[in-house]
């Protein structure tokens, strides 16, 4: 994974201005570094927004939104990537722990609950090995 180092957002964004103050010609280049700048900002306010609800879905899709080239530098990264891991060993953990109330208590309407939350969980990451 190609990751910009910190401080590159905003560096293009001075060349840019820059080169757009200068009158540069190359139209073409200074669009692609426009397009390159805007994806950056994007991925910037995904990650924000991301965080600030701490959803296991959302988190999830985010990560992996952020982490495709160009990515985010990566000391922006690593702190929603460490969320999303401290979100999914909870929901991990909850699920378990549910699933096996559920089992010893014979709710199985609370199991069926807990399973398609488990299925869910799943698709976001979630690991659910400690299951007995």
């Amino acid at each position: 994974v190609e990751i910009m180092p910190r401080g590159v957002v905003e560096e293009l964004q001075r060349h840019l201005k820059h080169a757009c103050d200068s009158d540069v010609v190359d139209t073409a280049l200074l669009k692609e570094a426009r397009t390159l700048l805007d994806r950056l900002q994007h991925l910037r306010t995904r990650a924000r927004s991301a965080t600030e609800h701490m959803e296991l879905q959302l988190l999830h899709a985010t990560v992996s939104e952020i982490e495709t080239p160009p990515a985010l530098p990566i000391k922006e990264l690593n702190p929603v990537k460490a969320l999303l891991q401290q979100v999914q060993d909870r929901e991990g953990k909850d699920i378990v722990d549910g699933l096996e109330k559920a089992r010893d208590e014979g709710d199985f309407r609370q199991l069926d609950a807990l399973l398609s939350r488990a299925k869910k969980a799943l698709s976001a990451g979630v690991q659910l090995d400690q299951v007995r």
